[in-house]
């Protein structure tokens, strides 16, 4: 999990104490219909819902953003407004399947709206993709990451 959080943690900073919590796409949960989408290389319909449902959530604590660890050499971090339309349009590029290459972040500041960054980007908290887009995970105060309904 160490390995996990520091992808996340060079993205966003989260103040201590934070802790960090997972979760991930089960193959063996899924339906005849959702396994075989996910066998294509495909993200499970429930999972696009998961994620749709959680940037609800983030926006709704304020400070919400989307933000994405954007290729090259320099490595700069985009930040914009979570939206739901941008976030769909990331599931389906090569950055989701980056670690912590879009990451939902709560309590970002206005000031980093809507900009280009080289450093991590200060946050209450935030939950990021992971092995290679099959995966979720959240840093953020421990009781909001006991509260986190996975």
């Amino acid at each position: 999990m160490h390995r996990l959080r520091r992808a996340v943690g060079r993205v966003c900073s989260v103040p201590k104490p934070h802790q960090t919590s997972g979760a991930s796409i089960d193959r063996e949960r899924l339906n005849d219909e959702e396994a075989a989408r996910f066998d294509d290389g495909e993200p499970p319909i429930g999972w696009i819902a998961w994620w749709a449902n959680k940037a609800q959530e983030i926006d709704a604590r304020g400070g919400g953003a989307l933000i994405t660890l954007e290729p090259g050499l320099l490595g700069y971090r985009r930040v914009q407004p979570i939206d739901a339309d941008a976030l769909k349009q990331q599931m389906d590029s090569v950055i989701w399947t980056r670690a912590a290459g879009v990451v939902l972040a709560w309590g970002v500041p206005e000031s980093a709206m809507n900009k280009r960054h080289f450093r991590r980007i200060p946050c209450a908290g935030a939950v990021g993709v992971h092995i290679d887009g099959c995966g979720a995970i959240l840093m953020a105060d421990p009781d909001t990451t006991n509260a986190w309904a996975w």
